[in-house]
């Protein structure tokens, strides 16, 4: 019986996901349930689940979380996935064999995911699927072109192709919005989007994992019926507690100065009663990473800026005051981006203005601490707002904001350079660049971003300078 699958990769069934080569309307779980995958997650390329963020419908439950793939079911306890934390998200375990003995993987919470048998449910022949991906494996592995043919063209040509490609990323995200529109509301997809943008790249997946454990509607519950400071402090409770990180021993806080201790006492004594009122779970503190990140972008520091900002928006959700803007500033529109971005600004406050842990000492600067500058503030704007905004235009038909969110998009000014766009820039504009740099928007670097993740390392050179398509062109009214 093992014998077909020995000479099998698990690579081999990551593309197998990836590419979705199963009989998707017959999916079943090994207990019977129907499974619809309405997003297959992000092939994740470090340590952890294989794919994360994926939102699955088992009969009527959606649920969002990562897929774990192996070849065998015991390939989970082999791996010691029970006694990790990182695990604990799994809401699928994908396996190619089914076992003679079924024994489901736990994972380190005590959480059993469902199992999803992909032999049972394969679209071709196991030795068809194989040789589509050996075929693919062999191919020698591509390197970035020595030559760009994009940087060969007069300056406007540039500017003109990395606008063309800025609005397809845009386009991208508002489309991932959209698809999980039939599960959220535009305030929760706004919520989720924010907590992501936050995570920056090292804590993405736990800052997602506390916006789905912890909902809005909890959130807007625990803030009624409260002055601003107990409601800010509560929170602070509820947030730092689901994150992990006031599971610390009496011995830890007995370390603290007297201060803090009274400070964390404090907060967790409002995430026992919140966590006892409903019954609820914590991230574990090993999730979150600070090695190699400055203070300012501590995960710490950027909850600490969430509380505030959800403490802001209680009384009218995210989506509204976003959309007061485009409505009051439409015949301005030179001016929404900046007010945006002023939405998203929070500087320290209580224990927050000098502290970046809880574990640290006062945090010595010579600028007062801001928990979300304006650089991580514009970001939120291109990355969150433009693209929810955007899916709320297309869906409500209101094409006058379609238009104004391009306008706000092909406008903005652009953010702080990266390794990534530092990388493209040199590629792109070879020795002109310092001509033509001033000339750069945030349309621009989400277009070099673009072609960096979807263009470069496929050698799509040609398809880079003649697009197949023009997008983002909203109907006329009399369409």
């Amino acid at each position: 019986m093992d014998q077909p699958f020995d000479n099998l990769s698990e690579n081999f069934l990551y593309h197998i996901w990836d590419g979705l080569h199963l009989r998707l309307k017959e999916l079943m779980t090994m207990d019977g349930r129907r499974i619809e995958i309405i997003h297959r997650g992000k092939w994740n390329m470090d340590s952890g689940p294989d794919f994360l963020g994926a939102i699955l419908k088992f009969d009527e439950s959606l649920i969002k979380g990562d897929v774990e793939i192996h070849i065998r079911v015991s390939d989970w306890f082999n791996h010691n996935h029970q006694n990790d934390a990182a695990y604990n998200n799994v809401i699928l375990h994908a396996v190619l064999q089914k076992p003679a003995k079924p024994t489901p993987a736990v994972t380190e919470s005590g959480r059993i995911p469902q199992t999803l048998i992909l032999g049972d449910f394969l679209d071709e022949s196991l030795s068809r699927l194989q040789a589509r991906v050996d075929k693919i494996q062999a191919e020698p592995p591509k390197s970035w072109p020595d030559i760009c043919l994009l940087s060969g063209k007069e300056n406007p040509k540039i500017l003109q192709r990395l606008e063309f490609w800025g609005l397809e990323r845009l386009n991208q995200k508002k489309q991932r919005f959209l698809e999980e529109r039939s599960y959220f509301q535009f305030n929760d997809l706004f919520y989720q989007g924010l907590c992501e943008a936050l995570g920056y790249s090292k804590n993405q997946n736990p800052f997602l994992k506390l916006a789905l454990l912890l909902s809005l509607d909890k959130i807007w519950t625990l803030l009624s019926h409260n002055d601003h400071e107990s409601m800010l402090e509560k929170l602070q409770g509820v947030l730092f507690g689901a994150a992990g990180f006031l599971e610390q021993t009496n011995e830890k806080k007995e370390s603290y100065p007297e201060s803090t201790r009274k400070f964390v006492n404090g907060l967790c004594s409002h995430w026992v009663e919140f966590k006892k009122q409903y019954s609820m779970t914590n991230l574990d503190k090993s999730e979150w990473r600070f090695l190699r990140l400055r203070p300012s972008n501590f995960p710490t520091v950027r909850l600490a800026g969430l509380c505030r900002l959800l403490l802001l928006k209680r009384s009218t959700g995210f989506m509204e005051p976003v959309l007061s803007i485009f409505r009051d500033l439409k015949n301005e529109p030179q001016k929404i981006f900046n007010q945006l971005q002023r939405q998203f600004i929070v500087p320290g406050y209580g224990f927050w203005q000098d502290h970046v842990r809880f574990e640290e000492a006062e945090f010595s600067s010579k600028k007062p601490l801001t928990l979300i500058g304006t650089s991580k503030a514009r970001e939120i704007v291109i990355n969150v707002v433009l693209p929810v905004v955007s899916g709320y235009a297309e869906e409500t038909e209101d094409y006058e904001l379609l238009s104004l969110v391009k306008q706000t998009y092909l406008i903005a000014p652009k953010n702080q350079s990266n390794e990534l766009t530092r990388k493209m820039d040199k590629q792109v504009f070879k020795n002109k660049s310092k001509e033509i740099t001033p000339a750069l928007s945030a349309c621009h670097q989400q277009g070099f971003i673009y072609l960096a993740k979807l263009m470069c390392p496929n050698w799509h050179c040609y398809e880079c300078i003649h697009p197949k398509h023009e997008i983002y062109s909203p109907p006329s009214h009399n369409e």
